[in-house]
């Protein structure tokens, strides 16, 4: 059992909520069904002005806020065995579709490289966001994958 799994476990069994060095709670604590590594996910949650709709500027305010709650989970630490088990979720609250069409292969690289196309040091998951479909449904899941199986 490496290391950090060692630590992740003994405070879970302690029925502490507070696993994170510096005692800031994450918001999930989730078992890989691959490995039974332990991994902490930490939700950024993203709100998109209206009026924003430059393929440039979207990014740059995707990127800054995440970039933005990266900054803040990781200050002060320095155990990389907890980095290492550190995942950022972006959820970004609402997506036009025109902007998901626009925009996928930035949110397609970015998923499919966990952040590391965008130099991001801590190990991201792809967008998260919902849509409005035509027939007033909404779905809601990885911006990249949204794209692929509805057809607007």
């Amino acid at each position: 059992m490496q290391v950090h799994e060692q630590k992740l476990n003994s405070i879970r069994n302690a029925h502490c909520y507070s696993i994170f060095p510096d005692g800031r709670p994450k918001d999930f604590l989730v078992r890989s069904k691959v490995t039974g590594q332990l991994h902490m996910v930490e939700v950024v949650n993203i709100h998109l002005p209206g009026d924003l709709t430059a393929k440039a500027a979207i990014r740059k305010l995707l990127l800054q806020q995440t970039w933005k709650k990266i900054k803040h989970e990781i200050k002060g630490i320095t155990d990389t065995d907890f980095l290492d088990c550190l995942f950022i979720a972006p959820v970004v609250w609402y997506l036009d579709t025109a902007i998901l069409k626009d925009n996928l292969p930035f949110f397609s690289n970015f998923t499919q490289s966990f952040g590391s196309s965008e130099n991001l040091k801590i190990k991201t998951m792809g967008f998260t966001t919902y849509v409005k479909m035509p027939s007033n449904e909404f779905v809601f899941g990885e911006a990249s994958d949204i794209v692929s199986r509805c057809s607007f």
